[in-house]
């Protein structure tokens, strides 16, 4: 019950930016629609299309493909989305802290 309460409770969906993990999540979205349960925002995971400055083919491939689904999660799934760019380090918690805090490439 208190997942249903959202003065208690967010529930965030949290997804790569790919086909299938995108469906899988909708999916679940529908899923706890149906127990009441309505999801606050949906978190995009490991975006490569929100890392600036990407200069190689296949990358730049990949991150034009995440903006694809990016956007169909924006228009038909949530009314809000949050997105956390694609960062090969090893210690991420703090690597996500300090990119939050020099430039905020966390996305609304």
């Amino acid at each position: 019950m208190a997942l249903q309460d959202i003065s208690h409770s967010k529930v965030l969906l949290i997804s790569l930016p790919e086909t299938t993990p995108m469906q899988e999540a909708a999916s679940l979205q529908q899923d706890l629609k149906r127990a009441g349960i309505s999801p606050y925002a949906w978190m995009i995971n490991q975006s490569l299309s929100m890392v600036p400055g990407i200069t190689d083919p296949l990358l730049k491939s990949r991150a034009h493909a995440e903006e694809e689904i990016i956007s169909n999660i924006k228009e038909n799934l949530t009314e809000r989305i949050f997105g956390i760019p694609y960062m090969p380090v090893k210690d991420l918690l703090p690597e996500l802290l300090e990119n939050v805090k020099t430039n905020s490439s966390l996305k609304k």
